[in-house]
């Protein structure tokens, strides 16, 4: 394992715990994609998630966890931001978020 892939777990655990945290405070993912601060901070997340995973060294864990998928959804936020599909980002959240929390929670023991 690379020394800098254990710290960028730790950061993709944070992203997502944020991004949990935004959700809680707008009392469900749907109201808080209809906010304009709550979409933003969590296409932010969403995004962050995607460049770290992307940075990844291991191969082991980059076929473990979701790596072209966030980086190509990463690309989609960072240069086509006026035409990101939300009901795909609020999936992603409900669904796909908490699989990787448990996949890097896996990586962490």
């Amino acid at each position: 394992m690379s020394e800098s892939d254990l710290p960028r777990l730790e950061f993709l655990l944070r992203m997502i715990l944020i991004s949990e945290e935004i959700i809680f405070r707008h009392n469900g993912i749907e109201p808080a994609l209809e906010d304009i601060e709550g979409q933003n901070a969590l296409l932010m997340c969403v995004l962050q998630v995607g460049e770290t995973l992307n940075k990844i060294q291991n191969n082991e864990w980059r076929n473990f966890l979701p790596v072209k998928e966030s980086y190509g959804l990463r690309n989609l936020i960072a240069h086509q931001y006026d035409s990101v599909d939300l009901s795909i980002i609020s999936e992603i959240l409900e669904i796909d978020f908490p699989d990787l929390k448990n996949k890097i929670n896996i990586l962490l023991k």
